[in-house]
């Protein structure tokens, strides 16, 4: 788990990274009320290759200021360092992994919790009697039983 989480990071580390930079360097910033006066393209696609824009939203608003222009970059219209200026796009990916965060985050304790739970039971299988009758239940097949039954009560509960 470890090994993927690190090669996600890495492949999009730098991206997700020059909001957080830009952001902090325009801390002391404030974010103007009307959201049309952050930084974006004004091609109908997204600077990113392949995706669109995001409209902004009004959560975690200290990102936003990745999205401001500061007089110095509005006098020089210099707009390419990365980590400085952030489009609204960008912005509103990063915020949609920080609102992913706690669901990613619960799914691997769900995870790795049922895989615990279904080694456990072909540990259980090698050491139980399997047969029934003639026919014999292989014990890497018994984890099949907890699917089932979830599959059958959970439309009860």
């Amino acid at each position: 788990m470890g090994i993927a989480i690190a090669s996600f990071f890495s492949g999009t580390m730098l991206y997700r990274c020059q909001v957080l930079v830009a952001s902090f360097h325009k801390r002391n910033l404030e974010v103007p009320t009307d959201s049309t006066l952050l930084y974006e393209t004004h091609d109908k696609h997204s600077a990113i290759e392949g995706s669109r824009k995001l409209e902004h939203t009004e959560e975690f608003k200290c990102l936003d200021k990745a999205a401001i222009l500061s007089d110095v970059e509005i006098k020089s219209g210099e707009f390419s360092d990365p980590l400085r200026v952030c489009t609204v796009t960008q912005v509103e990916e990063f915020k949609i992994l920080i609102r992913m965060f706690p669901i990613w985050a619960t799914g691997i304790i769900f995870f790795a919790a049922y895989a615990q739970m279904s080694t456990l039971f072909v540990e259980q299988g090698m050491m139980m009697d399997t047969s029934i009758g003639s026919f014999t239940i292989a014990a890497a097949s018994l984890s099949t039983f907890d699917v089932i039954s979830v599959i059958f009560w959970v439309p009860y509960l």
